[in-house]
Formats: structure tokens, sequence, C-alpha cells
């Protein structure tokens, strides 16, 4: 009653209270920010450490247990657990709710470099990440097409995943799910015995000549340029004629069977060989 008496005797007043309320209104739905991705920050932190051909009882002994004993006296950590498995130790940190995850992050980091000389020299650097929930991707698109999957996975590389960089927002990208060009090679077991050649002589073959590195540089007055050397292969035709040993050549005299390596035919022993 008391409202209506108001209204009736003070239009003007509550004419003004209305427009106050529009008002407000208007400017509460239009500066309303609405996110369907918060953001959340998890203090959630792992240490990834590989132990080439370790069993998961030494990862534990020598990599995870001197990592949890490291982490433990953190300030604000709420639990800690570990996976040791064949040649890989994981440590999850879990921080009480409040802590700031990257500073939680930071401090791990700083605990695992103090102790990282008194892990197996066989062991590489552990690896910090911190769980990061906003690094989930917001969309996901689909390429398809008559074209195959190499083909359009080559698109997505090249062409479509430039483009989406270049747009206003966008953080990072990643292309998944195509395949890349392998060159498998096979080496016939018999043709190596036959040459007194070891499988490690291939593999040493293909680290030496597939290497591009820098080699210095090179001024010309006041330009001065980075010169490299290019090794990398660039054709099947290349990977054939590598050369795997300064030995014979390939089945020479002798009835069919290839002479050892430093005899007295010489000659080039090639992975198309």
């Amino acid at each position: 009653m008391g409202l209506t008496r108001l209204s009736v005797r003070r239009p003007l007043t509550m004419l003004m209270i209305i427009l106050a309320l529009v008002v407000l209104g208007y400017r509460g739905f239009t500066l309303m920010q609405v996110d369907r991705f918060p953001k959340v920050d998890f203090p959630f932190v792992t240490v990834l450490t590989v132990f080439p051909g370790a069993s998961p009882e030494d990862v534990e002994d020598l990599v995870v247990k001197p990592i949890e004993d490291a982490v433990a006296g953190i300030p604000g950590v709420d639990y800690i657990e570990s996976i040791s498995n064949e040649s890989v130790g994981l440590v999850v940190v879990a921080f009480v709710e409040g802590v700031d995850g990257d500073q939680a992050a930071i401090d791990v980091e700083r605990q695992v470099a103090a102790i990282k000389g008194t892990l197996p020299e066989d062991a590489t650097d552990p690896s910090v990440v911190k769980a990061d929930i906003n690094a989930i991707p917001i969309m996901n698109l689909i390429l398809s097409g008559p074209q195959s999957q190499d083909e359009l996975f080559k698109l997505a590389e090249d062409v479509v995943k430039p483009r989406l960089q270049s747009t206003k927002g966008v953080a990072s990208i990643a292309v998944s799910g195509g395949r890349k060009r392998i060159i498998a090679v096979k080496v016939d077991a018999n043709k190596l015995a036959a040459y007194n050649l070891p499988i490690d002589v291939v593999n040493r073959a293909f680290v030496l000549n597939n290497m591009t590195f820098p080699i210095g540089t090179l001024d010309e007055g006041r330009l001065r340029s980075s010169v490299r050397s290019v090794g990398s292969f660039q054709s099947l035709r290349e990977i054939e004629d590598m050369v795997i040993s300064g030995g014979p050549s390939p089945f020479g005299a002798g009835g069919g069977r290839p002479p050892l390596p430093g005899s007295d035919t010489g000659g080039l022993v090639y992975l198309k060989d």
C-alpha cells in the first residue's frame, strides 16, 4: 500500500526510480563478461625424468625419491604422488588452494636444479611442467576433402596454419592427425655380412651424412653473412648413393661374393648395394 500511495502522490519520483533501475540494468547487461572458459589456476606441477634402460626399481631409487625429498620442503605442498616405470619417472606435486601456480613451478624447478648433479649421468635433465588448463584448445577444426591424407596434412601445415596464426587473438596452433613422409631403409643382412660390415656402420653413416650445421661467418665490407654446411638429404637418390664404407666394389671378383674391405680391389660400398 505504501508503494502504491507513493506512486499516486509522487509520480515523478517513481518515474525517476524506474528510469534509474532501467539504466543500471542496461549498464550491467552490457558490461557483464561471459566466458565459456574462465581462467582457472590449478597448483599442480609435474617433474618428468627419462632414465634410458633403467628398471622401475632403479628409476624409483635413483631418480624419483631424490626429487620427492627435494620438493617436499617447499611451502604450500599438499601432497606428492610419483610413478616409476621402465626408463621414466614422474613426480606430481600438488599445492594447497590459493598458492600461485607460476611461483610454485619456479620453486619446484629451483629445488630440482639443486639436486640435478646427484641424479644418474645417463638420466636426462628433469622437465618441470605446470598444469595449465587454460592451454586447452578452445576450437578444433577438421580438414577433409578428396585429397589423400598426406596432401591434406601438407595443406593444413603450409596453408591453413599460417593464415590462422596471423588472426588477431590466436595464441598457438597445433596440427595433428596427418602422416609425415618417412624413408624406411631395410638392410640386407646377407649382403652386409658379405661385405664384413656391422650394422653400426650404416647407422653411423646416416648420422655423419645427414647433418646441417653452422661453420662460421663471411665478412664482405659492412655485410656479415652466416655460412652453414647443408648436408641434409634432399632426394632418394642422395640416400642411395651414400657411401657406407671405403671397402670393396660391390660383387667384384671372387665367384659373386664381394671381397672384404681392405682388399686390393678397392672401391666404395654404397647404401644401394
